[in-house]
């Protein structure tokens, strides 16, 4: 599997490059050197993806939600932190999405294993690009928590039934049925 902007290093020089856009079966590579080339032709130039470790799926609710104007430059902080997330998050704990000039990255909540004294200037850029979600110091790092939280209610076992009916005939999971209704029930009250 590849993955937008996850590197390349080439097989003799030892140069990196960049997946910048993925489309159908290709996409398209840039190098440290800002050359571009196909995507399917990484081989032929020399490169080889750099294989990320498989990381556990964070179960925690809800994703924190960034929002980035497309670099320019090899070298940005963008495609860096997206680099370290991929590395220490794992590509299944995050959601990565791009329109021609904004770049949109979802993480779960995790503790991210920096010293935060060093990685200052990243929680100052993640902190002004962060659309939801909160990032906490901790003890082992830095901490990503995400805005959701748990809401709970009991009902007898026929209502239980009827959501559940309910929320399979409108096509979703329980919990996002219940939302929906509790939010539509809210926004009617707040007309009147």
């Amino acid at each position: 599997d590849i993955y937008l902007y996850q590197l390349l290093k080439h097989l003799h020089t030892g140069k990196t490059a960049r997946v910048i856009e993925i489309n159908g079966g290709d996409g398209k590579i840039l190098t440290e050197d800002e050359e571009i080339f196909p995507l399917s032709t990484y081989k032929e130039h020399d490169y080889s993806f750099e294989p990320f470790n498989k990381k556990a799926v964070i179960t925690k609710r809800g994703y924190l939600s960034f929002s980035f104007k497309k670099p320019q430059l090899f070298n940005s902080i963008t495609y860096n932190l997206i680099n370290l997330f991929y590395k220490e998050l794992g590509v299944t704990n995050m959601r990565l999405s791009n329109s021609s000039d904004t770049i949109r990255l979802e993480i779960k909540p995790f503790v991210l294993q920096v010293d935060p004294l060093q990685f200052q200037e990243e929680i100052k850029y993640l902190h002004s690009h962060m659309k939801s979600g909160t990032i906490l110091p901790h003890v082992e790092g830095i901490y990503f928590k995400s805005n959701v939280e748990p809401l709970t209610f009991h009902v007898d076992h026929q209502f239980k039934q009827k959501v559940v009916q309910m929320a399979a005939g409108a096509g979703m999971g329980q919990e996002e049925f219940l939302l929906q209704a509790v939010k539509s029930y809210i926004r009617n009250l707040e007309k009147h």
